[in-house]
């Protein structure tokens, strides 16, 4: 970070990227200020253009002294930033930092939340080198439980009164995510594509991979990153062809209701 330039990330999804924050992206804080959505799970006070703009410089600041690394969501093409991601409390020494996001309400919806947290852990540790990053939200966020899952965050507990909201203290879930955690699940994953391909590439049978996965002890969230990777397709398209295979149907029944829910959209940590 220090002495180094802040990359642009991407593309994400559906044509945006995560790039660093321009003083053209003054209006997008202020609207971001006024959303109901944001400013229910976010202390974002931004009264007017010049304060955003003050805002953004000190994004920059953070930067270059190691302790943050903030990107805006935005189109490919040079659009309008629709939405904010990065780390607060970077700690390069420790290697630990604390995520967050919001999305505007054009980028709601569509499931961009966990796309654009996978896409930073990954950067976190492949780039930053951390070890340990955090994902914490109100109680009563329940949106961004469900992202923090399907990113592969795990809950670790409750910290009482520790998150302050327009509306008073909430108590605060803490999902964190290791290094060990990451790479081992994305070598295994790795693994199970390159050994289910002949299978796939023969039947494009998605019962059958759902039948051959099952039979190779891969399971939940990992099977549904390699029927993603196999069949080229979103997560969202991936945790469906998952579910609607009969061979996942106990699976299905079990979680269904907690994973085929709507994404975080609405509002960061």
């Amino acid at each position: 970070m220090r002495g180094a330039e802040q990359p642009v990330l991407g593309p994400v999804a559906r044509g945006l990227e995560l790039r660093p924050w321009r003083a053209a992206d003054a209006g997008a804080l202020v609207a971001a200020a006024g959303d109901p959505a944001i400013r229910k799970w976010n202390l974002l006070t931004v009264a007017d253009l010049a304060a955003s703009e003050l805002r953004i410089a000190r994004m920059s600041e953070r930067w270059r002294s190691g302790t943050g690394a903030v990107w805006a969501l935005a189109p490919t093409d040079g659009g309008e930033a629709v939405g904010l991601a990065g780390w607060n409390d970077v700690d390069l020494a420790g290697g630990s930092a604390e995520i967050v996001y919001w999305l505007l309400p054009p980028a709601r919806g569509g499931g961009l939340a966990v796309p654009v947290v996978e896409r930073l852990t990954r950067w976190a540790f492949d780039d930053l080198g951390l070890h340990r990053l955090r994902l914490c939200h109100s109680v009563s966020n329940e949106p961004s439980c469900r992202v923090a899952s399907k990113a592969g965050y795990t809950y670790e507990g409750t910290m009482r009164g520790a998150l302050l909201h327009e509306d008073g203290r909430h108590d605060q879930h803490l999902h964190a995510v290791v290094r060990g955690d990451v790479w081992g699940r994305e070598h295994r994953v790795a693994a199970a594509v390159e050994a289910a391909r002949p299978g796939w590439e023969a039947s494009r049978d998605p019962d059958r991979l759902q039948q051959w996965l099952k039979d190779h002890g891969c399971h939940g969230a990992e099977a549904v990153l390699v029927t993603r990777a196999l069949l080229g397709c979103s997560l969202a398209e991936a945790g469906r062809a998952f579910f609607s295979a009969p061979r996942r149907r106990t699976e299905r029944d079990f979680q269904g209701r907690f994973l085929d829910a709507p994404d975080g959209d609405g509002g960061g940590p």
